[in-house]
């Protein structure tokens, strides 16, 4: 969808975020990857010093940050909205958080252009995530009962939607 009209670059395992330097300008900066299992100080401190590290690459080639969020509002009794407080539940989502503030920050001190989307759920008609929806077609798949052990309300995006989201967003600037 989008590498018809973009040189896109990936940068993660293979590529350390330093291959940066070598790109001699970018105008957008799409920050998904996360250690979202954190099993230690040293992910949870990985995940912000690489914000900070890609924040300061966008400063220096005056590009926009989008930086995917996740859900920070804990266990609510009720639906959320913009206005919910957040109260992040995991290290996960602290970290994520932690990351918003400092995008925050970057826009206020270097006027960073900074959007973070707070993404819920994001699915694909393959199913490769653990999902309820994987539960429900796998437990009728094998003619089994599915048990869910707690009420709760979920939002799920589709990857379609999502994509059609970033691009109007790119396409906005």
């Amino acid at each position: 969808k989008f590498s018809k009209k973009y040189n896109l670059y990936k940068i993660g395992e293979k590529k350390n975020i330093h291959s940066l330097k070598y790109i001699k300008k970018f105008d957008i900066l799409f920050h998904f990857a996360f250690v979202k299992k954190i099993k230690n100080q040293n992910d949870y401190i990985k995940n912000k010093l690489t914000m900070l590290k890609l924040l300061k690459y966008c400063v220096k080639y005056k590009a926009t940050m989008i930086f995917i969020s996740t859900y920070l509002y804990g266990d609510q009794p009720s639906l959320i909205n913009e206005n919910t407080k957040v109260s992040p539940a995991s290290y996960y989502s602290l970290s994520k958080k932690n990351c918003e503030d400092m995008c925050k920050l970057f826009n206020k001190k270097y006027n960073l252009n900074v959007i973070i989307l707070r993404t819920f759920n994001i699915y694909d008609d393959n199913l490769t995530q653990d999902t309820i929806f994987k539960k429900i077609i796998i437990s009728y798949q094998q003619k089994r009962k599915l048990e869910i052990y707690k009420n709760f309300i979920r939002d799920y995006l589709h990857i379609e939607d999502f994509l059609e989201c970033l691009s109007k967003l790119i396409n906005k600037r």
